[in-house]
């Protein structure tokens, strides 16, 4: 789709000049003001799907600036002391959040499934 290929770009962007989700979402910026500019009804519907994860990208870009500790799913997964994961969620936030904690959860998913098979760990 149009919003995919829109957040692809972003993402390469994004990655290619180093600016972490602030890249992300200059991409995003430039194409809506470029939409407006140009009254382009079909980017501006584009943009409005977009728009549902813009928030996930803003708080993104915001933890970035923080110097707190990363989460990384492989050391979640490779510690051996029992662990907790929580994925909490209130209605103030729910619409931002969503879409974050299913990208989380089918990344978990894939990388849980690649793991190796094990008859000594049945925990995954």
């Amino acid at each position: 789709s149009a919003a995919a290929k829109l957040l692809s770009d972003a993402m390469l962007y994004a990655l290619q000049t180093g600016k972490g989700w602030n890249g992300v979402l200059d991409v995003i910026a430039s194409a809506r003001a470029k939409a407006e500019e140009n009254n382009d009804k079909t980017m501006l519907s584009v943009l409005a799907t977009v728009q549902v994860v813009e928030d996930v990208f803003e708080l993104m870009a915001y933890l970035e600036t923080k110097e707190i500790e990363r989460f990384s799913i492989y050391d979640f997964l490779e510690r051996k002391e029992k662990q907790k994961l929580f994925l909490l969620n209130t209605p103030a936030y729910q619409k931002s959040l969503s879409p974050l904690f299913s990208a989380f959860l089918s990344a978990l998913i894939q990388i849980l499934l690649s793991r190796p098979d094990t008859k000594e760990d049945f925990t995954m």
